[in-house]
């Protein structure tokens, strides 16, 4: 259930939006209907809180939603958005134009981010990470550590361990959809201790939200 999110060094094979690339042209309008889709962008850009032209980095923009509510709030963000799959990409920029909203969009390989060093002051990404395996995940964590400047804000909001039985069983739902092998390791709340190895300072749970599909953390920390 995620925008997308890349496959690794030099492969063309990625899970993309809602799992099968003919879903990608619905994405928008499924996430809306299943997701608390408003709050759930709103808390991102809240838990953010970029500077005033602060240069940030959406890692795994999907259809650019994200993006558009971030330049909404504050018109003079420099903004890029990074995703592995074309055709979302397509859709991003038609809703970038129709909403008036300028952002680079850059197609990512899955390895190395097509960004320089220290180039970015906040770097966030939603309902990626449980797309990724363990070893993609450190990876991305690395680049994006990488293209963050020292102090920059990085925020990663996605799903992780399921705090009772009610919940577990929505994200059952997402793990029968999106894969139980890239899933298991938030399922088993590993993902903080990722970006606490990856070098990041200062984590902390900054939010969360209880949805119909399980509860979701926003995690943040800092370079």
């Amino acid at each position: 259930m995620t925008p997308d999110s890349p496959a690794g060094p030099g492969q063309k094979n990625y899970i993309p939006a809602l799992s099968f690339p003919w879903l990608t042209r619905f994405y928008d309008a499924l996430i809306s209907l299943g997701m608390p889709e408003r709050r759930m962008r709103g808390r991102l850009a809240d838990t953010l809180a970029p500077a005033l032209g602060a240069a940030i980095l959406e890692f795994g923009c999907g259809t650019a939603s994200n993006l558009v509510v971030l330049k909404k709030r504050q018109p003079d963000l420099l903004l890029t958005g990074v995703d592995v799959d074309i055709e979302i990409l397509e859709i991003a920029r038609a809703k970038l134009q129709h909403a008036g909203v300028k952002a680079s969009l850059v197609h990512y390989d899955g390895g190395r981010l097509p960004l320089d060093d220290a180039s970015q002051d906040g770097v966030c990404t939603l309902l990626v990470f449980h797309h990724l395996t363990v070893e993609q995940k450190k990876l991305a964590l690395a680049e994006i550590r990488r293209v963050l400047k020292p102090g920059g804000r990085f925020v990663l909001a996605d799903w992780g361990r399921q705090r009772n039985p009610l919940l577990r069983a929505g994200f059952f739902l997402v793990q029968l959809l999106d894969g139980f092998a890239t899933t298991r390791s938030n399922a088993q709340g590993l993902v903080p201790g990722l970006i606490a190895d990856a070098g990041f300072k200062g984590l902390h749970e900054a939010a969360h939200m209880v949805t119909p599909l399980g509860r979701i953390t926003y995690w943040s920390a800092r370079k």
